[in-house]
């Protein structure tokens, strides 16, 4: 029997962020995980780039600006 948080939890994209110094192969490793239905995202600049509803199993979210301490807390 599935419960609804499983229910839930089938539905639900899941969101990997890859974290790097620029040209260390960050969108390159996103490209070769992906499965048909993920979208990679490369260095995006602000959440409005995201897609609005769960169309994607995975999104893959490359960004260097992760590594710096005041970006993350943004």
């Amino acid at each position: 029997m599935i419960s609804w948080l499983n229910l839930i939890l089938l539905q639900m994209t899941k969101v990997v962020c890859i974290v790097g110094l620029p040209g260390s192969g960050k969108t390159f490793y996103a490209n070769l995980h992906k499965s048909v239905d993920s979208l990679v995202l490369d260095d995006i600049y602000s959440l409005s780039q995201l897609p609005d509803k769960d169309e994607y199993a995975e999104i893959y979210i490359t960004d260097p600006y992760f590594c710096l301490t005041l970006t993350r807390e943004k």
